[in-house]
């Protein structure tokens, strides 16, 4: 039985309080003021409160901690990361979410100090650490990532529904604002709140183009992109626009065929991919652990950790060529 180093335990979970202190301490301050009351706020202390611009409106904090989102605003990565989070339907700031990458990651990191430790002891201690830190503090990237894939599916998976119901209200006499209203009123989320938002920005004062440009470049979908320039060109050239969304739900239904027959020919490849990658990484991971003598020189000795580069690159070159191949653009 190996007894446990009670100092790198320790240290491992002040680490692991400190993280949880500073999330729940930005918590709690962002609790104050209230959404309402500081939406008020914005609004008295605008001078056009109602102009085109209505950026006054939205908060556009990346931390709820003043010297945290001092250093992450105007950041291109802020922003990037602000328009991932806001894809995946997540109710995050920037900042709460650097938060959680660092308290997985050191969850992580004191978990393979507890239950790893003879081959921490036998020398490629600090490098399994900070692969386990570096693992654990990307676990919620791929699972934001995932988040965003399935709600852009989602969404997708409702615009022949959106053109379909706009167009029958737009032949029945309803407005073009009132069409979109009574549209996401009878859709589900998260198309019907994308939607709500849009229509809110616009009844602030926004303009309509704008709102519908800003809606399309949020949801990053290619599909509601062919929606957004039909109805631009037709408020620019006129035209039935009711007959142009039928059209465009046509399309965009052929599009989708398309894809999922694309997806049921390619699955094989994509799998194998994940297999092929992701195997022997998973076994040289559990031999390391049974057999930390032998493995161990992997990482200690100059020739181990040459051999380990080239698998490793090697092991990344074939899933970026096969997932490359199957990847069909269309």
């Amino acid at each position: 039985m190996i007894a446990i180093d009670t100092t790198i335990l320790i240290a491992g979970g002040a680490g692991l309080t400190v993280a949880t202190l500073l999330l729940g301490t930005a918590r709690v301050v962002g609790a104050s003021p209230p959404g309402v009351r500081g939406r008020l706020a914005a609004l008295r202390e605008s001078a056009e409160p109602f102009a085109a611009d209505v950026q006054v409106l939205r908060d556009r904090r990346a931390s709820n901690l003043g010297f945290f989102d001092a250093l992450l605003q105007r950041r291109e990565w802020t922003e990037q990361t602000r328009l991932t989070l806001e894809r995946a339907g997540m109710p995050l700031r920037v900042g709460e979410y650097l938060l959680l990458r660092l308290v997985v990651g050191l969850v992580a990191t004191v978990g393979v100090i507890a239950f790893a430790l003879p081959a921490l002891a036998s020398g490629p201690g600090a490098m399994l650490v900070a692969a386990a830190f570096a693992g654990g503090s990307f676990v919620p990237v791929v699972y934001v990532h995932r988040q965003v894939g399935r709600r852009s599916r989602r969404i997708e998976s409702q615009l022949v529904e959106m053109c379909e119901l706009m167009a029958s209200m737009l032949s029945s006499g309803f407005g073009y604002m009132q069409a979109l209203s009574s549209t996401a009123e009878q859709l589900d989320p998260p198309l019907a709140d994308e939607l709500r938002r849009m229509i809110d920005a616009v009844g602030l004062g926004g303009d309509i183009d704008d709102a519908l440009a800003e809606t399309n470049d949020r949801l990053g979908s290619a599909d509601f992109d062919i929606i957004t320039t039909a109805i631009a060109i037709q408020r620019k050239s006129g035209g039935n626009l009711s007959e142009i969304l039928r059209g465009v739900a046509r399309t965009i239904r052929a599009r989708q065929a398309l894809e999922l027959e694309i997806r049921t020919l390619t699955a094989k490849e994509r799998y194998a991919a994940v297999i092929i990658s992701g195997v022997p990484l998973v076994i040289a991971g559990l031999l390391t652990l049974m057999l930390p003598e032998t493995f161990a020189r992997l990482f200690t000795d100059l020739g181990g950790r040459v051999i380990l580069a080239v698998a490793l690159t090697l092991d990344a070159i074939a899933f970026v060529v096969i997932t490359r191949l199957t990847k069909i653009e269309y």
